[in-house]
């Protein structure tokens, strides 16, 4: 088949997020291919995601200021965040339009085979273009409908949210039906997909790049500890403080743990902190804010054990990312990442929301040297034989040939 001529889509290029990353490796790797890749965004702040990915890559967007949205945090009720979802639709009308407007001009010239959309603004875009054409990539359930899925607030389970439920699902369902294909990272978003649109959808694996740090032997006088992702309510960093609570004093001095993570939630954040101050744990858990991708790589290449508590996660791409740096892990059963490893092989796995079992697993790992080393060279085994940005691409292409032979 003669290459394909790909519009990829995507609300913002701001910041150094995973899905960021995915977007930008599957624009390269489908390049690399012989394909015509255009990408699209409302924002793009280059300096500040991946410049050296945005270099080789043709990145159109509207040069005018965007109007700011009202973000959208976790910890809101839901009624704010209905609020503010309602708002931002108002808001962003225009902007949409404008990205819209863009990508048609250069449709006109081009005529695109594929529609890749990869969030849940720039997906509204897609009723613009044929169905036929159009592919999401849903890396999140969108907002509201995740809101309730998390069960982060007491709404869902009020009067008010019961009677909004149905009228949700109805809309996003009609949302969804304007893509020809669904894909998703994981089995947990596959079933949502089946629950709240009524459809199939198709799991990729996300990828990684191949380039590991092959020390299974780092040798500090402390045992690092490291965990990563933006403060929000899922991460459950809070579990990791009462499980601490539960390790003998010999143990926990072994240990120095930091957490890497812009405080985007403030209350969760500020929570977080105050458990921390609590506990008198200042010493001992280090919150380092968002960090630079050099200072990242060096804390995963100097840590021992990497610990991935989160609640109802999609996949979970820095559980790979560490073992790919040789550091043994402990993965929570709530996240994505957990449907692929295999326990007390190149993982311990422990169920989410349980501190006892974390502190459980966390003390053999301390204590064991010989398991922790075998968990951390299998892991790094496992990344290198089943995830790379070239293995992603290739399943995205596949599904892309598909979609273009029967349009």
């Amino acid at each position: 088949m003669k290459p394909l001529k790909i519009a990829l889509v995507i609300w913002k290029l701001d910041f150094q997020g995973g899905s960021h990353r995915q977007f930008l490796q599957l624009a390269q790797n489908l390049k690399d291919k012989g394909h015509l890749v255009h990408l699209f965004t409302r924002v793009n702040v280059p300096n500040q995601c991946y410049p050296l990915l945005q270099k080789k890559l043709q990145i159109f967007f509207p040069n005018d200021k965007i109007k700011i949205e009202n973000k959208l945090i976790s910890s809101d009720s839901f009624i704010l965040k209905l609020f503010k979802y309602l708002n931002n639709l108002f808001l962003n009308y225009n902007e949409v339009n404008k990205l819209k407007n863009l990508i048609e001009l250069k449709n006109n010239e081009f005529k695109y085979d594929i529609f890749n959309f990869h969030d849940n603004t720039s997906n509204t875009i897609s009723r613009f273009f044929p169905k036929n054409k159009c592919i999401w990539m849903m890396n999140d359930l969108p907002p509201l409908i995740d809101s309730y899925e998390r069960g982060i607030t007491s709404f869902p389970h009020s009067l008010i949210g019961k009677i909004s439920k149905p009228f949700l699902r109805l809309i996003e369902k009609h949302n969804s039906s304007k893509f020809k294909e669904i894909i998703v990272l994981d089995k947990r978003n596959k079933s949502l997909v089946k629950k709240y649109f009524a459809r199939e959808a198709a799991a990729i694996r996300s990828g990684l790049d191949l380039k590991s740090n092959l020390n299974f032997n780092k040798k500090h006088k402390m045992i690092e500890v490291l965990l990563t992702g933006i403060f929000q309510p899922h991460r459950r960093y809070e579990d990791l403080i009462s499980a601490l609570k539960m390790l003998p004093l010999k143990t926990i001095n072994k240990i120095n743990i930091k957490i890497v993570g812009a405080p985007n939630d403030k209350q969760y954040f500020n929570k977080i902190k105050k458990l921390i101050k609590i506990n008198h744990l200042e010493n001992k858990v280090i919150l380092l804010g968002k960090v630079s991708e050099d200072k990242l790589y060096h804390l995963y290449t100097n840590a021992n054990i990497f610990i991935f508590p989160n609640d109802k996660q999609t996949w979970g791409l820095a559980v790979f990312e560490a073992m790919l740096y040789g550091c043994a892990t402990l993965v929570s059963r709530g996240c994505g990442a957990s449907e692929v490893l295999k326990n007390n092989h190149n993982t311990l796995l422990f169920l989410s929301r349980n501190p006892k079992q974390l502190a459980d697993k966390l003390i053999k790992l301390i204590d064991d040297l010989k398991l922790r080393k075998k968990i951390a060279k299998n892991g790094t085994i496992f990344v290198q034989k089943n995830l790379s940005w070239e293995k992603y691409a290739s399943e995205m292409e596949r599904i892309f040939i598909k979609t273009a032979k029967s349009s």
